[in-house]
């Protein structure tokens, strides 16, 4: 019978430390994963989905958005470990092998504190 506790605990514990995927609705992950760079344009159609999710990638960890949206296209290093992990929705200056200027493609960019969570999301809008 203790056996049975015993081993009843150990599971309930190990169950209680596994991470629960956000709800991200019918974001399609896999589209995303296969447009590096978005040079494809086969992720400009997620951007409104990608605006209906913000809310729920705020507090996610560095390891949690690689994990779910793959690795970013760029990645900036600022001031005090701020870190920027940036997603292309469209074609632009960034598909170009060498990169002369900055691109104004539709992005968006993942702010990280200093101990590597999401503080903020932002948009930018692409070319006018």
């Amino acid at each position: 019978m203790t056996k049975k506790i015993f081993f009843y605990i150990i599971f309930s514990i190990l169950g209680a430390c596994t991470e629960k995927k956000p709800d991200f609705g019918k974001f399609d992950f896999v589209t995303l994963k296969a447009d590096p760079k978005g040079c494809e344009n086969k992720r400009k159609t997620q951007f409104q989905d990608f605006k209906a999710i913000k809310e729920k990638i705020k507090g996610l960890s560095q390891n949690q958005i690689i994990q779910y949206f793959g690795r970013p296209d760029a990645q900036i290093l600022d001031d005090r470990n701020k870190k920027y992990y940036i997603y292309y929705f469209e074609a632009g200056e960034q598909c170009n092998q060498r990169i002369t200027k900055e691109t104004l493609a539709q992005s968006v960019a993942f702010h990280f504190s200093a101990i590597s969570l999401v503080t903020e999301v932002t948009f930018q809008m692409g070319n006018p």
